[in-house]
This record gives structure tokens, sequence and C-alpha cells, in this order.
């Protein structure tokens, strides 16, 4: 009796798959599945896995892994990469019809991946990395300095931790939870900075969306925007605006009744379209205009500034936060008081990287300057951390460029308005505006080489409604 007891547990062990497990985001963790590679791949000799075959895993709860080897640099990477499908979408010219076709796949980036980097003459365990959200450029790394093991945290190429020791081994990682992870480094690694929580971007997406349906509707036109009547009027004389004579595009385009702006008057348009609501009224020229920089007037830039302004953006889009802020606030009416801190919460400020990785090599974090901002190396991880810390809010960000007759003077020329936020799948994405015109990320960042950004937060509102003609 006793063996065919035995006979029947060793059939069920040999049928039962191997159980992996979701963390609580809902990612698949291998944690089950890697207890039972540990011999045969973690810690066994580097001949022996070098040229391993790779190998499929299922588990129970309908997740597949494979485990495989890849060598590049000195080191053996063993990955335990998740599938996911990949759907192609096709057109079938002669039958007139589309078609999708799924594709598996195993990256090695995918949310829930795993790798272990050992070195390819040794063996020796160097360190492992976790990829736990939906964008490759984000994860948690955990490098062995024997005795002691240290985290990093990128995310877009920035560390927001960098050689923080951690107390245990790097082989407690072969058969730890993505979970357990967190819990155990809570405390030093800031998880609450990269927690995507998808979904709770619905005012900032239809804010972004109903200026998206506008954009055919603008024509760009150099400082000029609509005062507080509705009127078209001259930013710098606070003046109605008259076109040229022989400006036949301007004048096409009033007559169309299509809305004429330039960049910082794009920027007011969608400001009113939040406080019109709220309190009846738009917004006055003169109270954006403020200065809202101090500048030494014994420096270069207090002698520069007698004649030009060079904060004129970044006024333009304080003062604009300002007033979308006063709008909501029934208690108090705030000012942004130039030289003093700033006490209306408009200023994004925070400093979230200690190094950024910039052609392969580590250069200490720019960081927030004052009056100045963030070079652009750091901008979309930046904005990573702000959509996932602030979901409902949107930023206007005042450009300081370079002169380009004086490279040495910079001023606050341009400015642009960008909506970060997270897709129901947990991608990170950010629709950026700029003089009336839709950028990627990309394209933005392209079309400002060494500029600086100066970044203002406006919280995004269901009842958005901007002026139309």
């Amino acid at each position: 009796m006793k063996k065919i007891f035995s006979l029947i547990s060793l059939l069920l062990l040999t049928i039962i798959p191997v159980f992996a497990d979701y963390t609580k985001s809902g990612i698949p963790d291998s944690t089950e599945i890697r207890k039972s590679l540990i011999k045969s791949w973690f810690t066994a000799p580097v001949q022996e896995i070098r040229n391993k075959a790779p190998e499929i895993i299922e588990d129970g709860l309908g997740n597949t892994f494979q485990v495989r080897v890849e060598e590049s640099n000195g080191d053996l990477a063993i990955i335990v990469a998740p599938k996911t499908i990949i759907n192609f979408n096709y057109k079938n010219s002669s039958a007139g019809s589309d078609y999708t076709e799924k594709t598996a796949r195993y990256s090695k980036t995918s949310p829930g991946s795993w790798i272990l980097y050992r070195n390819s003459k040794t063996g020796k365990p160097l360190r492992v990395r976790l990829y736990f959200n939906n964008d490759s450029d984000v994860y948690v790394e955990f490098r062995d300095n024997t005795p002691k093991l240290y985290a990093d945290m990128v995310v877009c190429n920035a560390y927001v931790a960098r050689s923080i020791p951690v107390g245990f081994s790097i082989k407690k990682l072969y058969a730890t939870s993505f979970d357990s992870i967190v819990n155990m480094t809570k405390r030093s690694l800031p998880w609450w900075q990269v927690n995507v929580v998808p979904g709770q971007y619905h005012s900032v997406l239809q804010m972004a969306k109903l200026i998206q349906g506008y954009l055919h509707k603008i024509y760009y036109q150099e400082d000029v925007c609509y005062n507080e009547k509705g009127e078209l009027y001259c930013i710098t004389t606070n003046e109605p605006f008259e076109p040229e004579e022989n400006d036949v595009g301007v004048k096409a385009a009033i007559e169309k009744n299509k809305l004429v702006m330039s960049g910082p008057g794009f920027l007011k348009w969608i400001t009113d379209g939040i406080v019109k609501t709220t309190t009846g009224r738009n917004i006055k020229i003169d109270d954006l205009v403020v200065p809202t920089v101090n500048y030494n007037s014994l420096g270069k830039n207090g002698v520069i500034s007698q004649n030009w302004n060079l904060s004129f953006t970044l006024d333009w889009c304080r003062n604009l936060a300002v007033e979308a802020l006063n709008a909501r606030s029934s208690k108090r009416r705030y000012k942004y008081v130039m030289g003093a801190k700033d006490v209306t919460g408009v200023d994004v400020r925070i400093s979230p990287f200690v190094a950024d990785i910039v052609d392969g090599k580590l250069l200490q974090s720019t960081g927030y300057s004052v009056d100045t901002g963030y070079s652009l190396r750091e901008m979309k991880g930046l904005m990573y951390i702000l959509a996932a810390t602030e979901p409902r809010n949107f930023y206007f960000a005042a450009i300081k460029q370079h002169s380009e007759n004086k490279p040495e003077d910079a001023a606050f020329t341009n400015c642009a308005v960008m909506f970060p936020y997270f897709d129901d799948k947990g991608r990170f994405d950010c629709i950026i505006y700029e003089m009336g015109k839709e950028l990627s990320m990309g394209e933005f960042l392209k079309a400002h080489p060494d500029s600086f950004i100066h970044l203002e937060r406006v919280e995004s509102t269901d009842y958005f409604s901007p002026m139309i003609k």
C-alpha cells in the first residue's frame, strides 16, 4: 500500500506544473520557477550553461516563461522572461481586408523579466536586474560587491537611487518574489516614485485631446494673444493687434475665424479655458507680465535685463499657473512673490535623480536650478516621475534658450505645455504642444538642444472649455 501511495505521489509531482505568481500590480512573477533553476542555471558551471538551449516553462496560472542565456562584454546573462503576445496588423490588398497575426515573444525587458548576470569566465554572480513596469528604461538592479550588495534604480537613463546598500546577498534574489524585494527595500529605494497606477489620467487626457481637436484652427502669430475680453492684442504693448499691410496670412486667418496667437498666447488660451469656467472671466495680460525673477542689478543678467526681458516666458508661465490656482481657491488669493520662497507651489522644484547615464557614462545629476529649471537630459525621467506622483497635473514649460548671436547669453523666449500620463496598460507617454503644434517627447528634446526647462504645475479639470471662434 505504501509503495502504491509513493508511486501515485511521484506521478503527481511529474505532472503538476511549477506555479508562478503575480506581483501586486498584476505582473507575472517567476519566483517558483526560478527556484527550480538554481542548480541547473544560476549556480551551474558556466561551461555547462553557455551552450544551453532555451527552455520553455509553463506555470499553472496561464503564464509561460523562457529561460535562455546571452553572452556579451564578458558577462553571461541568464534571462527568465515571460511570454508576451505581439499583434501585427496587415493589410491584404488583393483580398481587400485586414488581418492580425499574433507572435509570441520573450523579451528580456518585458515587465516580469528577471536577469542574472554572471562573469563569463569565473561564473561569479555580478548583478540581478528586474523589469517591473511596462517601460523598458525603468528597472531596478542589485550589484554584488562582496561582502555587500548594492541597489540601483533607473528611470529613463537617470538614477533615482545609486549604490544603496541592502541587507541581503545576491543569492537570496534567486528565490525571492518581487513583492518581497519591494518590502525588504521599501525604506531604502523610492518605489513610490515609480509605482504606476493606470486609470488616474481622465482629466489630463480629456484636456489634451480637446486641445488636439482645435490645433487645425490655430494660426501662429508672434507676440499675440487674446485679452480678458477675447480681443486680439499685442503682448509687449498690451494694445490691439493690427496686422501688417502685406501680411496676407494673418488677415486670411482672422477672416476665417481661426485662433490667432503666439506660443505664450496659446498657453493663455488654455488657462482661460480653466479660469473662465469657474470665475466667469478671462485673465488680464498685465497680470501675466509681472516679473517673478529678481536679477542682481550689478550682475551680467541684471545689466542685460535693463534692456531685454530675460525671463519673459518664465514670468508668463508662473503667473498663468497662479491664475489657474486662484480659480480653484475659495479661501485664499495667491501671488507669486519675486525673490521669495514659492508659497504657491506652482514651481516644480523636485530633484529626484542622483546621476545620469549619458553615452554610456555616469554623470552627476544637474537637478533643479532656481529660476532656470532642468536640463533636457533629465526631462523624460522627470515627466515619468511627475506622472506617477502627480497624476492629475499637467505642466507649463518655460524654455530657456541660448542666443544665436551670443551663445553665452540665454533667455526664456519660448514655452510649451506637457501632459504626461500612463495608458491603461501602464505605459508612459507625454503629449506636448508648442506654438499650436503637437510634438512627441523625442521631437521636443531634439528641437531644443542645450536648453533648460522650467516647469509650472497646473491641476487638470474635467470642466475645460477654451474659447473658440
